[in-house]
């Protein structure tokens, strides 16, 4: 019968009230998730820098090694991170410095300029982690 189908059309529905549950739930999951994958996703920028400057230090080390001095800094290969910035500079005694800027975060995390030398990694307090 005719009033047979229309229950069951309405038997299968939803309801607004149901849709907008569906959508407070959304934006529930929503709110904790987004920051949670940003930060993810900064923390892995932040250690893929952590391991391309690491390789430059091992390339200019062995360079040092069988050469006697450090490469000039021209030649070394380009970041591909994104929020990424360097600065290389090469000090008169043949020593060099390279800085990468993360730009990603905040100014006033102290891990946002990463230094490398021939003698140390900066901040101390970043390499670690």
């Amino acid at each position: 019968t005719m009033e047979g189908k229309i229950n069951l059309i309405k038997m299968w529905g939803i309801t607004l009230i149901e849709l907008l549950v569906v959508v407070a739930i959304v934006g529930i999951i929503s709110m904790f998730a987004i920051p949670s994958y940003s930060s993810t996703i900064a923390r892995a920028s932040k250690h893929e820098t952590m391991s391309y400057l690491l390789s430059l230090q091992i390339k200019q080390e062995r360079y040092w090694l069988s050469e006697g001095k450090y490469s000039g800094l021209s030649g070394l290969p380009a970041p591909t991170i994104d929020g990424v910035t360097l600065v290389y500079s090469e000090s008169q005694n043949g020593n060099y410095r390279i800085a990468a800027s993360l730009g990603f975060l905040d100014e006033t995390n102290p891990c946002r300029l990463l230094t490398i030398t021939p003698l140390e990694n900066l901040p101390h307090g970043c390499w670690g982690r």
